[in-house]
């Protein structure tokens, strides 16, 4: 096999869009990523390439860990937190369009820093951290945060790529989703050759969505509106984002601590709100 490739795609003039893909469509790539597709073997899921040079990829595994139960869903969804983190975009203060929390190690983005609580000893965050860090046992155990996100049907997140300048170089970013299916974008960055057009994804209960190599440097993602007429049904939704910051970022976030709902009972959560 061809060794792994690394770097963003060569900046080109601008293409045009292509039409809406979904992620069965074939897409032409000249190299393999060896990485890649040795984390889809474990994964037992298909690598979908987002670059010609195999550099940007991602890699979903359908129903890789759904809820055990109802009563587990319903139980994380009660732990979300009582108010909107607060971001700053274009030096406006605005309110997130979910709820979401930290884990681990605190989280800045859009302007402001989600603060982080400590992870809870025997809880979901604990446990899919730790298999997270099996997935890429190369890397010899780098992840150590969350940030973990409530949607309900109405709830957004905007078009984004993540800033992974305070992430450990090279390693995946890990996003598990549990509850209502919804649509996920990705797009091409503008000014970038050989890149896959804007794609579309239903993540539903249990799905595990990896995104790897220069995929935050080729591509934008987001969660938009939930359409009525034209979307699967859908409801409530939970997501845990895994993250492997580096060894100066990390020092700055939560210790390990005790509490919150174990994994046995599908949970991790934040202190329950008292929100009636």
């Amino acid at each position: 096999g061809t060794a792994a490739v690394a770097g963003p795609a060569v900046r080109k003039r601008a293409r045009l869009p292509g039409k809406l893909t979904g992620i069965d469509d074939p897409f032409p790539c000249a190299r393999i990523n060896i990485e890649a597709e040795r984390l889809a073997s474990k994964l037992g899921a298909p690598v979908t390439y987002l670059s010609e040079d195999g550099s940007s990829w991602l890699c979903l595994a359908r129903g890789w860990r759904p809820p055990c139960s109802g009563t587990a869903f319903a139980e994380h969804w009660e732990t979300h937190p009582t108010k909107y983190h607060e971001l700053k975009v274009f030096g406006k203060v605005c309110k997130e369009n979910r709820w979401s929390q930290s884990w681990g190690v605190s989280y800045k983005y859009s302007g402001s820093t989600n603060s982080a609580v400590p992870i809870p000893s025997g809880s979901l965050v604990e446990d899919l951290v730790s298999s997270c860090n099996a997935l890429v046992e190369e890397h010899q155990a780098v992840y150590n945060a969350c940030l973990q996100n409530w949607y309900v049907p109405d709830h957004t997140i905007g078009l984004h790529a993540d800033d992974e300048r305070a992430h450990v170089p090279g390693v995946p970013i890990f996003s598990l989703s549990w509850g209502g299916t919804r649509r996920f974008l990705l797009h091409p960055k503008p000014g970038l050759e050989g890149l896959r057009p804007k794609m579309e994804i239903f993540l539903k209960s249990g799905d595990l969505l990896v995104m790897g190599g220069t995929c935050q440097l080729t591509h934008k993602h987001e969660v938009p509106k939930w359409r009525k007429t034209k979307d699967p049904p859908t409801g409530n939704r939970i997501n845990w984002t895994i993250r492997a910051f580096d060894a100066t970022h990390a020092r700055g976030g939560a210790p390990r601590g005790r509490g919150g709902l174990s994994a046995a009972g599908g949970g991790g959560g934040p202190p329950r709100n008292t929100k009636k």
